[in-house]
């Protein structure tokens, strides 16, 4: 009987590791600014977003304090291989932004506080399925002004993960469903982040930045909900990598007009797997064969008024997981994103906000996998910070 029981878990717990999504990407970039110009924002970050683009932007930045956040509302739609359409219930997030740097001379220190990767599905009602998972990075950071071409920066990359994963317990040798099982699981992490910022003539400037992959420690515990007194619960212990990422920008400042664009390429491709060491169960692996992916951000600002921006721009970026690992909790796939947005700069203050609507191409897996079906998804993002220059 135990044996048949630890069957079963492990069987649903294949699920598991599958939480760890290509949808992960920023959408749309990070900070208000950027979101508004579609993501661009490489050689455009301002304050707290430079943290997460390029530290090299600091300088740029001066003295300054930020905070901020976006509203993410994800809606998912599965149509499995019989014709049945599931729609997720709104998965609504609340994502910070926040950041602080002082600048002397041709230096410049601060700290910010950004949430790099997010992600969530929740088919709870209709499928039993949900996941949640982001990783938030706090960074101190440090830039020079190596001349007035070129400015370079560093940061420490010190990442907490947060988990939940809901999935249903079948019997795997009729297909029954016996129950419910609920992981939840948190760590930190170590990485670093270098970049440079290039100015070879005034109305236009490169971006190139490095960010290591971040692999956090997971501790967590898994609860099996069954009839009784097969009902179950373990503590375990994971590591998960979130992928390394290599970006370059440009900008192209004409009088009142900014343009920029960004091509960024996330390593999704170093973790080849997730095992699970349980204090009773037997260890659990699972082989996930993500692939790398790129995404593509263009956008533009004109300033309106003395001091008052109008943004917009677009973004696209390739899916990361394949036919044969994707399910209803993970919906993958190729995406889009187009954003507007609106600015104002004083003397001291200054406030941004945004809006960006995002939606996956629609995704045919063929039956022969476990994940057959078609997937396709809406999202909505709000964006507002506010800042201080001293």
């Amino acid at each position: 009987m135990r044996k048949i029981f630890c069957l079963i878990i492990l069987s649903s717990l294949l699920f598991v590791p599958k939480l760890y999504a290509g949808g992960l990407d920023p959408i749309g970039g990070i900070g208000a600014r950027a979101k508004g110009m579609g993501g661009a924002g490489m050689a455009t970050a301002e304050g707290a977003a430079a943290f997460y683009y390029n530290p090299a932007l600091l300088v740029e930045s001066g003295s300054f304090a930020e905070a901020g956040a976006d509203y993410i509302g994800a809606s998912f739609t599965y149509k499995d291989p019989a014709g049945n359409s599931h729609k997720s219930d709104l998965g609504e997030y609340y994502v910070p932004i926040s950041g602080f740097s002082y600048r002397k001379g041709d230096w410049s220190a601060g700290i910010g506080l950004t949430t790099p990767y997010v992600f969530g599905a929740d088919f709870e009602k209709s499928l039993g399925m949900l996941s949640k998972i982001c990783l938030i990075d706090i960074s101190p950071a440090v830039a020079y002004k190596v001349s007035k071409d070129l400015s370079i920066g560093a940061a420490l990359t010190i990442g907490n993960s947060n988990v939940r994963f809901i999935s249903p317990i079948f019997n795997p040798f009729t297909g029954q469903r016996l129950g419910t099982l609920e992981t939840r699981a948190d760590g930190w992490g170590l990485g670093y982040q270098v970049g440079l910022l290039y100015k070879p003539v005034e109305p236009l400037a490169f971006s190139l930045a490095y960010q290591s992959p971040v692999r956090v420690e997971l501790g967590g515990r898994t609860t099996a909900f069954l009839p009784a007194p097969l009902g179950f619960a373990d503590n375990f212990s994971s590591t998960f990598t979130f992928p390394g990422r290599l970006s370059f920008g440009a900008r192209l400042r004409a009088e009142k007009l900014l343009v920029a664009a960004d091509l960024s390429w996330f390593d999704y491709s170093q973790t080849k797997r997730v095992d699970l060491a349980f204090e009773h169960l037997p260890r659990a692996t699972m082989s996930l064969d993500w692939k790398d992916n790129l995404s593509f951000n263009m956008g533009a600002e004109y300033e309106l008024l003395k001091g008052v921006f109008a943004r917009t721009g677009f973004g696209y970026q390739t899916g990361v997981i394949p036919d044969r690992t994707i399910s209803p909790a993970t919906p993958d796939m190729d995406g889009w994103n187009a954003s507007a947005g609106l600015g104002w700069r004083g003397e001291h203050w200054g406030m941004d906000a945004a809006y960006t609507h995002a939606w996956g191409e629609e995704r045919r897996v063929p039956r022969r996998f476990p994940g057959a079906g078609s997937y396709s998804a809406d999202i909505s993002i709000v964006s507002a910070a506010i800042n201080y220059r001293f």
